[in-house]
């Protein structure tokens, strides 16, 4: 590792211990949920609030992780091999540990999280990762006070926006692996209905810890959906407050001036209306991804034909849904 020695004059090692300390000390949380479930807008929504800060989107368990385990798994590898055929008769240099891994995965991911300016100035940091509804345990684990959101969207939504965007991003890919959206979309059932399944276990046992929320209830209304969100962070609810957060970040102004459900494919924020899969699927397409994701579907009440009903307060949803509601205070 090449590192300019004009790095040092900046590099203050009780500096930045004292910071992953004083980011440790805060409300940390994490935001995930299956590809194209409204991950990004919750997490604008929360940074919009002037007590919290959300970053996004770090792969911290997927990306960071992954390669911080291969980079010690080497060392360790080559230090080992060193010990026994060079110093087989003396003790050899000690290998790094478990306990000393998940101790520099969780300072690297501290790091991270305090980067943004203003991390530094709110007591409540979180990342916006999808993909971190699949490492919950991980993250609890290395954050014990951490608390979780967990947006849920109906998965025929999810599957139309996730066939958009990657068309979009990577379409040479897409299209080579899946010839149709049908073959996406149900290849894309068994995907989501599997990692919301994942985030329905974590919630059920860590109650109070993981918050679930309807990206369609957000959509409705996103002052009350933001207000459950805020109680469960422990952030301020002022009405004025959510508000201008909701204010900041409507359709219109993610996407340049557009009005919700005036589509255009070549932006990330393509459409931005609930219910809009109906224009994409096809009877047999529908029933068949039904087939696949329709009992998980049905704990969210998402029924054939329709995006679902908005959950009124006192309304059971599923034991992780009425877990996530009582947690924020509804």
């Amino acid at each position: 590792m090449a590192v300019p020695h004009s790095a040092f004059e900046a590099f203050d090692f009780d500096v930045l211990h004292s910071a992953i300390t004083d980011l440790r000390g805060k409300q940390v949380f994490f935001i995930g949920g299956a590809p194209k479930s409204g991950t990004t807008w919750l997490r604008l929504l929360l940074n919009a609030h002037p007590a919290i800060s959300c970053g996004g989107e770090g792969h911290f368990p997927n990306r960071l992780l992954p390669a911080l385990a291969r980079a010690l798994k080497a060392y360790n590898a080559s230090i080992d091999a060193k010990n026994k055929t060079i110093f087989g008769q003396l003790e050899g240099q000690p290998l790094f540990s478990n306990r000393h891994a998940l101790y520099l995965a969780g300072a690297a991911i501290s790091l991270m999280l305090g980067r943004p300016a203003k991390a530094s100035t709110v007591n409540i940091v979180g990342d916006k990762t999808p993909d971190n509804i699949r490492f919950l345990p991980l993250l609890a684990g290395l954050f014990p006070a951490a608390r979780f959101i967990h947006i849920v969207r109906d998965p025929r939504d999810c599957a139309v926006s996730a066939w958009f965007h990657n068309l979009r991003v990577n379409p040479t890919q897409v299209q080579a692996k899946f010839p149709s959206f049908e073959a996406f979309a149900i290849n894309f059932a068994h995907i989501w209905a599997a990692t919301v399944r994942g985030g329905i276990k974590f919630a059920e046992q860590r109650p109070g810890r993981c918050l679930t929320l309807r990206y369609e209830d957000l959509s409705d209304d996103p002052v009350r959906s933001l207000g459950r969100i805020c109680t469960f962070l422990g952030a301020s609810r002022d009405p004025s407050v959510l508000a201008a957060c909701r204010d900041a970040t409507e359709f219109s102004r993610l996407s340049g001036g557009r009005a919700r459900g005036d589509e255009d494919r070549a932006s990330f924020f393509r459409n931005g209306v609930a219910g809009a899969w109906r224009n994409h699927f096809d009877t047999a397409t529908e029933q068949e991804f039904r087939a696949k994701a329709g009992p998980v579907m049905a704990l969210f009440r998402y029924p054939p034909g329709g995006a679902g009903a908005s959950v009124q307060d006192g309304q059971r949803l599923s034991p992780v849904a009425a877990q996530g509601q009582g947690s924020a205070g509804s």
